[in-house]
C-alpha cells in the first residue's frame, strides 16, 4: 500500500478514538447483516482488523499476524503458498460493497479496506472527529493561558520523511490517545505523575515543548551492508546518500534504495506514544521529528530534546558522548560493547553483546539525561545495543515508579533531584521481545 494512502487511513483512525463506541455499534450492524450472514470467517476478519486498529495495535494488522492469530496458522507459516488472509480480505471488500449498496438509510460509519492493506479505513458521515482533550493540569507551573493542544508534526524537507513522519506520528497518536485514558487508582493520570518526576520535569522546563527525535533506522540497516557507525560529519553532510567507494557491486542497488528512505522502528513509535500524552498533559504541542530532518544548528537553540537510538542509528548522539559514562561501542566484526569511562565501585565490567534486533540473547541499554550544547537545555537519550534495548530504555523513562526506584540508587529524589543521570540496563531478548531486564548501574550528578 502506498505510504500516503496508508497515512491517510491511519489518520482517520486517530480521529475516531472519541467515537469508538459508535464505530463498534456500526461494526456490529455490518457483521450481523445479510451481506455477511453466510461468512463467519469474513465477520471475524472484519471485527479483528477494526478492533485492533481502534486499539492502536497496527503491528497486528499484517498478513502473518492475522493468519496466525485469527486462522490458527503457525507463526512462521508460508504466506506465499497459503493465501487465506488475502482471500478473506478480498471477500470482505466485496461484502462491504454489497452491504452499503443494500442499506436503506445512510450509515453514520463507513468501513473500507484498501487493496494491499489490512488497515481499515473508517469514515464518519455525520459525526465530527474530536481531538483528544488534555488531562488535568499537573502540579507545576505552566503558562497562564494555553490553547487546547493540537497534534502537529514539523514540516518535512523531503517526501520520504513526510511519509514516515505522518504514519509514524499518527501511530503514536493512536497509542498515546488510548494510553491517555488510563487512570491510576487515585484517579490521577499516569502522565500527571510522570510530569512531577525526572526526567520529565527538566524536559518540560521553559516555554518550549521538548522535541522527540526519532532514530534514522536506515543507518542501522546500511551497517548490515558495510559495518560502520556513520560519522556525525558524514551524516550531517548527507554523504551516506552515496555508497562508499569500496562497497561491493552486489550491494550498490540495496544501498541506494535504503539510503534515500527515512523510516523508524516500533521502539521509537512506542516512545512517541508515551511522549505525546505527556505533552498534552502539560498543555503543549507534541513535536516529533526525524534525525534525518535535523541539522547541527538545531542543537544550538537551547531546546530540550529527546534522542532515540544509539549513534549507529542516530548519529546526533555523538554530540553528547563526552558527557556520558556509559558508552555503546559499535565496531565492524566485533560484538557491540559497553564502555564505562568512570566506573564506580560495584559497576560491571566486560559487557558485550552480539545480539541484533529480533534475535535471542543478551543486550544492553542506557537512559541518560545530559546538558544541551553550550550548557543550555536538557537532552534525554534512550539507546540500546539493539532495538529492544532502546525500547526498554524508553519504557523506563515513561514509568515514574521505575524511574524513582532507579534514581534512588544514587540518592536522587524530589528533595535532591539529579540534574544529570545515566542508567545502564541489561536485558534478555527472545525473538524480538525483552523477556527480563535489570538495572546494572546508575550514575548521577547534582550539578551542571
Amino acid at each position: 500500500m502506498a505510504g500516503e494512502s496508508q497515512a491517510a487511513a491511519i489518520t482517520r483512525v486517530v480521529a475516531l478514538l472519541p467515537q469508538r463506541e459508535m464505530v463498534l455499534e456500526a461494526l456490529a450492524r455490518v457483521t450481523g447483516s445479510a451481506a455477511f450472514h453466510s461468512t463467519r470467517r469474513g465477520q471475524a476478519f472484519l471485527q479483528y482488523i477494526v478492533e485492533h486498529a481502534l486499539a492502536g495495535e497496527l503491528d497486528q494488522l499484517k498478513e502473518r499476524c492475522i493468519g496466525s492469530t485469527l486462522f490458527g496458522r503457525p507463526a512462521d507459516y508460508d504466506t506465499g503458498s497459503d493465501s487465506i488472509v488475502r482471500v478473506t480480505a478480498n471477500e470482505v471488500r466485496k461484502r462491504l460493497t454489497l452491504f452499503y449498496s443494500q442499506v436503506e438509510a445512510p450509515e453514520p460509519v463507513i468501513f473500507e479496506l484498501p487493496v494491499g492493506s489490512y488497515i481499515p479505513e473508517i469514515r464518519l458521515t455525520e459525526a465530527e472527529c474530536l481531538a483528544p482533550e488534555p488531562a488535568a493540569e499537573p502540579e507545576y507551573s505552566t503558562p497562564a493561558a494555553v490553547a487546547p493542544p493540537t497534534f502537529v508534526a514539523l514540516p518535512a524537507k523531503s517526501l520520504p520523511w513526510r511519509t514516515m513522519a505522518i504514519s509514524g506520528w499518527c501511530l503514536a497518536l493512536i497509542l498515546g490517545g488510548v494510553w491517555l485514558r488510563g487512570k491510576v487508582a487515585t484517579g490521577e493520570t499516569l502522565q500527571a505523575r510522570s510530569l512531577r518526576s525526572l526526567p520529565w520535569v527538566a524536559l518540560f522546563e521553559g516555554g518550549r515543548t521538548p522535541q522527540l527525535i526519532l532514530a534514522d533506522s536506515a543507518m542501522g540497516t546500511l551497517r548490515s551492508l558495510q559495518p560502520f557507525p556513520p560519522s556525525l560529519e558524514d551524516y550531517s553532510n548527507r554523504r551516506f546518500l552515496s555508497p562508499p567507494d569500496d562497497l561491493p557491486a552486489l550491494y550498490l542497488r540495496p544501498w541506494n534504495m535504503i539510503a534515500r528512505k527515512g523510516f523508524t522502528s516500533l521502539a521509537d513509535a512506542r516512545m512517541a506514544a508515551a511522549y505525546a500524552p505527556l505533552a498534552v498533559a502539560a498543555g503543549r504541542l507534541p513535536v516529533v521529528r526525524s534525525a534525518r530532518d535535523f541539522s547541527l544548528s538545531d542543537f544550538r537553540h537551547g531546546d530540550n530534546l529527546i534522542l532515540l537510538g544509539s549513534n549507529a542509528s542516530n548519529p546526533w548522539v555523538e554530540l553528547f558522548r563526552d558527557q556520558m559514562d556509559f558508552l555503546l561501542r559499535f565496531e565492524a566484526d566485533h560484538p557491540n560493547r559497553v564502555e564505562i569511562r568512570h566506573p564506580h565501585p560495584g559497576d560491571p565490567v566486560d559487557l558485550a553483546s552480539s545480539v541484533t534486533s529480533g534475535a535471542t540473547g543478551e543486550a544492553f541499554a542506557t537512559l541518560s539525561l545530559v546538558n544541551g550544547l553550550d550548557g543550555r537545555g536538557h537532552v534525554l537519550i534512550a539507546q540500546g545495543t539493539n532495538m529492544e534495548g532502546t525500547d526498554l530504555a524508553g519504557e523506563l523513562a515513561s514509568n515514574p515508579d521505575s524511574m524513582a526506584t532507579a534514581l534512588r540508587r544514587c540518592g536522587a529524589g524530589p528533595a535532591n533531584p539529579a540534574l544529570r543521570f545515566e542508567i545502564l540496563l541489561r536485558l534478555n531478548t527472545t525473538a524480538g521481545s525483552a523477556t527480563d531486564s535489570s538495572i546494572l548501574a546508575v550514575h548521577c550528578q547534582s550539578g551542571k
